[in-house]
């Protein structure tokens, strides 16, 4: 099975849809060229299915997996920065609302 955590071994602790979930509740953007010749895509959409095995109960709406045509490179799209800076937004937006109700 291809691994490519080395640091502390963790790549035989953990796999890679458990260390995603240390994200949670927070968004994650996975994005992964289809001729990524250091990440093989294939591998990422099984960890990508492990992972919303994982979610079952809270849902993986927090997660934008993508694939597309490239290689090791940035995705040029913008909507997955545009969803996490709505999602920081109402972050940003609650704590106020709470922080003006408990003063």
């Amino acid at each position: 099975e291809f691994c490519d955590i080395y640091f502390f071994d963790l790549g035989n602790k953990m796999s890679w849809a458990e260390i995603m979930m240390l994200v949670y509740p927070r968004q994650i953007c996975l994005a992964i060229g289809d001729n990524d010749s250091g990440f093989p895509y294939k591998e990422s959409i099984k960890e990508f299915n492990r992972l919303e095995n994982l979610c079952k109960e809270v849902g993986n709406e927090w997660v934008d997996f993508i694939v597309f045509k490239g290689e090791h490179e940035f995705l040029k799209d913008d909507i997955p920065l545009e969803r996490m800076t709505e999602h920081l937004k109402m972050i940003v937006k609650s704590t106020k609302i709470k922080q003006q109700n408990n003063f």
